[in-house]
């Protein structure tokens, strides 16, 4: 689902002809301009001062579309180890570290159990930047892992990512969680790329 200037949200072609593994995708906002390049200086930068505000931008797209009530734990797209080590920082958990206070201070009665370490990349994977779709997707298959069953089965999980381009790692994460036993995968990232 996506915003136009004529409909807020509506299905996409590709979502339409294709529909995946998740039950619903939405982005806070659009890879372009500012918003862009926070997410490059978070990212690449190592401005991870940038995490809380776009953390809080991500959390006002969580409450515009979904309900406390449709998602029981949240989990950031993983990187792989070597990544990990090279970053030094999950960009996609970054965002949501602090909601959890967030979502306290606001008086929720109700605040999902973040299981951050549940989903692991198994596989080192390429960067995706540059590839096509198919490309994306034979790079991502079979490289996440559920280390933590019982924190996901029966679940309704929300990924969260930073940047939503083709789908394809989105996709792969969530076929990974519902054979692992979780009910329902959505996803939430910062942006979308048009």
């Amino acid at each position: 689902m996506f915003a136009t200037d004529t409909c807020d949200n509506h299905e996409c072609g590709d979502c339409i002809q294709n529909p995946g593994p998740c039950l619903r995708i939405r982005s806070a906002g659009l890879y372009d301009g500012a918003l862009k390049s926070a997410v490059h200086a978070l990212k690449y930068g190592h401005k991870i001062q940038l995490a809380r505000p776009l953390g809080t931008f991500l959390l006002a797209g969580f409450r515009r579309y979904f309900e406390w009530d449709a998602i029981d734990c949240v989990v950031p797209i993983p990187l792989h180890q070597s990544r990990m080590r090279e970053r030094g920082f999950n960009q996609a958990a970054m965002l949501i570290r602090n909601w959890p206070a967030l979502i306290k201070a606001s008086g929720e009665n109700r605040v999902p159990d973040f299981a951050g370490n549940s989903l692991i990349r198994n596989r080192k994977t390429m960067s995706q930047t540059g590839l096509g779709r198919e490309k994306r997707q034979e790079n991502v298959k079979n490289a996440f892992f559920v280390t933590r069953p019982e924190k996901i089965a029966g679940k309704q999980v929300l990924l969260i990512d930073d940047v939503f381009t083709t789908g394809s790692t989105s996709r792969e994460c969530a076929k990974t969680l519902l054979a692992a036993g979780a009910e329902t995968v959505s996803v939430l990232t910062l942006t979308r790329a048009e």
